[in-house]
C-alpha cells in the first residue's frame, strides 16, 4: 500500500472545547489552580480564548490572583491582581501517534491594560502552579476517526464506503502545528 499525507484541520472551537472539559470545571467556567493550605492564597482563572501566532497554540487567560499570609489567625493580603494569562503552547503528537498534547513553552501575566507583570513571585507561582495544569490538557485523536469518516462520506461515493472506512483506521497521525485556524495534523 502506498502511504499518502492528508491534511487534518482540528479547528480551535474543538480545542476550547477540550480545554474548558479537562481543565475548567469551576463555579462560571472558571478554575481555581492553586490555593495555599492557609486559605489566604489563590489563583484563578477564567475566560479562555485560544488562537495561533506563530506555528504555537496561544491562549489567554483572565486572572484573578491574591497571595496573602496567615497572622494571628487572619489573612493578611499582600498583593491582589487581576490580569490576564498568556501561554504559548506547542502542539505536540504523541510517539504512538494517539494523543495530542500541548506542552506549555512560555507563560506571561499582563496587568489589565496589556504590559507585561514582572513581580518574581507572581512569575514563579504562575511557572510552577499554572504552567503543569496548562500542560496536561491531552486529545485523545483516536475519537476523531468518526468526525473523519463523516466527512469523507460526503466526498467519497458509497460503493467505497468500506475501504474508505478501513483507509480511516489506518491513519496515523503525526506532526502538528497550530495556525491561524486551528491545529493541522
Amino acid at each position: 500500500a502506498d502511504a499518502y499525507t492528508l491534511p487534518i484541520q482540528l479547528d480551535y472551537g474543538l480545542i476550547k472545547k477540550v480545554v474548558v472539559s479537562q481543565l475548567f470545571k469551576g463555579e462560571s467556567g472558571a478554575v481555581e489552580v492553586w490555593h495555599d493550605k492557609k486559605g489566604c492564597s489563590s489563583l484563578k482563572l477564567a475566560n479562555p480564548r485560544i488562537s495561533g501566532q506563530n506555528g504555537l497554540l496561544k491562549l489567554v487567560n483572565d486572572v484573578d490572583a491574591q497571595i496573602g499570609t496567615a497572622l494571628a489567625g487572619n489573612c493578611i493580603t499582600l498583593l491582589n491582581w487581576q490580569g490576564a494569562l498568556e501561554s504559548l503552547q506547542k502542539p505536540t503528537v504523541s510517539a504512538d501517534g494517539a494523543t495530542l498534547s500541548i506542552p506549555v513553552s512560555r507563560v506571561t501575566a499582563f496587568d489589565r491594560e496589556g504590559r507585561q507583570i514582572t513581580v518574581d513571585k507572581l512569575q514563579d507561582l504562575l511557572t510552577k502552579v499554572v504552567q503543569p495544569k496548562l500542560a496536561d490538557v491531552k486529545l485523545d485523536l483516536n475519537k476523531s476517526r468518526p468526525d473523519i469518516e463523516k466527512t469523507l462520506s460526503g466526498i467519497v461515493p458509497k460503493n467505497y464506503a468500506a475501504d474508505m472506512k478501513q483507509t480511516v483506521s489506518t491513519l496515523k497521525f503525526s506532526r502538528a502545528e497550530a495556525n491561524d485556524n486551528g491545529i493541522k495534523l
